[in-house]
C-alpha cells in the first residue's frame, strides 16, 4: 500500500465502520479520522479493471474513497494509492484524481 509523500495531505487510513455497511453508511467517523471538513462520498460497485470517472477535481470539497470489498487503485495528485478492503483515502479539494 502506498503512503503519501512528504508534504502531501493525502494518506490512506484504515477504519472499519462500526455500523452495518449500507447505502446510508455514515462517513462522518471517517471524515474525523482523516481530518477533513467538506466531505463527499458516493457508493460505486465496479468490476475488476473498471473506472468510476475520468480525471476531475473539486474546488471546495474533499472526496472519500472507502473500499468495502476487494481492492482499488486510485491515482491522485501525481501519486498512486493501493487500497485494500476497508482502507480509506480522502482526496483533498483541488487535487485531480
Amino acid at each position: 500500500m502506498a503512503t503519501a509523500n512528504e508534504g502531501s495531505s493525502m494518506r490512506v487510513v484504515s477504519g472499519t465502520p462500526t455500523q452495518a455497511v449500507t447505502e446510508q453508511l455514515s462517513v462522518q467517523p471517517l471524515a474525523v479520522l482523516a481530518g477533513v471538513q467538506k466531505l463527499r462520498a458516493n457508493m460505486w460497485t465496479l468490476a475488476p479493471g473498471d473506472r468510476s470517472w475520468g480525471w476531475h477535481a473539486y474546488s471546495e470539497q474533499e472526496e472519500l474513497y472507502l473500499v468495502l470489498d476487494g481492492a482499488a487503485r486510485i491515482e491522485a495528485g501525481g501519486e498512486v494509492f493501493e487500497l485494500a478492503e476497508r482502507d480509506t483515502l480522502v482526496v483533498s479539494a483541488g487535487v485531480a484524481h
